[in-house]
């Protein structure tokens, strides 16, 4: 019988899985170690230093700016 932290890390899977599938790619940058959004360090595989910056620079990107 599954206990809690079984029945956790099988949704935690769930979720994780659910936001790859509905992650959108950026092909026109490149992880280079600073953040794409305020030049801030972020290690390689990282493209923004945090998700304030990501979801900046999303507006950005959906305004037509970068």
């Amino acid at each position: 019988m599954a206990d809690d932290l079984d029945r956790a890390s099988d949704l935690q899977a769930a979720l994780n899985e659910s936001a790859a599938r509905h992650r959108e790619d950026v092909p026109h940058i490149v992880p280079t170690g600073e953040c794409h959004a305020c030049e801030a360090p972020a290690d390689p595989p990282k493209l923004f230093c945090d998700a304030a910056c990501a979801e900046e620079f999303e507006k950005f990107r959906q305004r037509g700016w970068v």
